[in-house]
């Protein structure tokens, strides 16, 4: 894209492992307990070849990034507007807005959704002129691993937790499973689970996807519970889904497939797991909160307008 005369802003889509890299930067700067790494960045190029990336550059060094592409909503077009510091309020923010705006117009989106960290302040202000507001709150959580004592769960008799690796035969009951756990989340509009194949792609086989640490309840053969897990880092990973059939849950079946992702991070040597509750789904913030995950800030999922 082009840039005024006057910016010192050089903005290009971000195709190169250079490219990537300065927006890996740019992100992990701004979310340190967030990390990502070039390679999931290039794979998320590659799971969603109709989004835009930029890059944002004053010289040779990284400004800001953004990101825009379609969401699982018919209408809204996910973005994130990222600039450090010591380059905003030199209108880089708009710039961006205006280039994912073009591109949600593309994607036949007529609004825009993201997620922001509650105490970037500046951001706030800068989405509220421009008419964004909020729609629902995720609560993230972190847990020290390495000095958590974990011992393996007795299990009631009949019950098997398995993890998903080398076990594709597993796969269908774990979709059937996010088919009902999905639509439960407390959000504007509801969640609906993807078809098979395309959820397999993106949630079980992507790259990242840890399917050693991702877990699925067996009760008389069928599959009752699913949690999935990705790698952040070496040391760090998010919790996925984490979801129990309907006609199960209150009978501890989270609990034990939360125990088993504790157990295998230990053995694996990471530090961290992060995982993100959205504001009123009491189960799982009650029961994350019960194994010693400990608050940090509230993002929240905004929701505006594209620039006219």
């Amino acid at each position: 894209m082009t840039t005024p005369n006057t910016s010192p802003f050089t903005i290009t889509p971000a195709v190169t492992d250079q490219d990537l890299q300065d927006c890996a930067i740019v992100k992990n700067t701004l979310t340190p307990k967030e990390p990502v790494t070039l390679e999931a960045l290039r794979n998320d190029l590659e799971n969603n070849p109709d989004g835009l990336l930029l890059i944002a550059r004053v010289g040779d060094q990284p400004a800001g990034s953004a990101v825009c592409k379609a969401s699982s909503s018919p209408q809204q077009a996910f973005t994130m507007l990222r600039v450090l510091p010591e380059w905003r309020n030199k209108g880089l923010g708009t710039l961006f807005y205006q280039a994912v705006t073009e591109h949600a117009r593309k994607l036949n989106r007529n609004s825009l959704q993201g997620r922001i960290v509650e105490t970037d302040t500046d951001a706030l202000a800068f989405l509220a002129k421009r008419g964004f507001a909020e729609v629902a709150r995720e609560c993230p959580v972190i847990l020290n691993v390495r000095d958590l004592a974990v011992e393996p769960a007795a299990l009631p008799n009949g019950l098997e937790i398995l993890a998903l690796q080398d076990r594709e035969d597993l796969f269908a009951g774990a979709h059937e499973v996010a088919a009902e756990g999905l639509p439960d989340i407390p959000l504007p509009e509801p969640l609906t689970v993807p078809a098979f194949a395309d959820w397999v792609t993106s949630e079980l086989t992507a790259t990242g996807v840890r399917l050693d640490g991702s877990f699925v309840a067996i009760a008389n053969g069928e599959v009752i519970g699913y949690a999935g897990l990705a790698e952040i880092s070496d040391t760090s990973a998010e919790h996925l889904l984490t979801a129990v059939k309907r006609n199960w849950r209150g009978q501890g079946i989270a609990s034990l497939l939360k125990n088993a992702q504790l157990l295998w991070a230990k053995q694996v040597g990471l530090h961290e797991l992060i995982t993100y509750n959205h504001q009123g789904n009491d189960p799982i913030q009650k029961l994350n909160h019960r194994l010693g995950y400990q608050p940090e800030p509230i993002s929240l999922v905004l929701r505006g307008p594209l620039c006219e």
